[in-house]
């Protein structure tokens, strides 16, 4: 019994990069803790090349109220029943937040 929990321990212990590179950012993204690449994506985009600003606005706001309303917006279409493809929940506002946010903008496109 105590051989296949042995060699059990060592195949883990063999694959510690594929668990830590590989499969924990994966299943924190599936479980919506992690931004997908195609939101960070998204979030360059928006941020450094100026696409979603309006003609008055000077810039997009990347504050931390900004990505709390979105969590608040979020949990209020779920609880209506509405359907929110990938909600924004607190993790992944944080984690975005830490990538982009700022309480001013330091960037702004001409």
């Amino acid at each position: 019994m105590s051989g296949g929990i042995l060699h059990i321990v060592e195949v883990l212990v063999h694959q510690w990069k594929a668990i830590v590179f590989l499969v924990l950012p994966l299943s924190a993204m599936a479980y919506n803790f992690l931004p997908d690449p195609l939101e960070l994506l998204g979030c360059c985009v928006s941020k450094y090349s100026g696409r979603g600003i309006a003609e008055g606005e000077s810039s997009l706001c990347w504050s931390w109220d900004a990505f709390e309303a979105a969590v608040k917006r979020d949990d209020r279409r779920l609880a209506g029943g509405e359907h929110v493809g990938r909600p924004m929940t607190k993790w992944k506002a944080r984690v975005l937040y830490t990538l982009f946010g700022h309480e001013r903008v330091p960037f702004r496109p001409k």
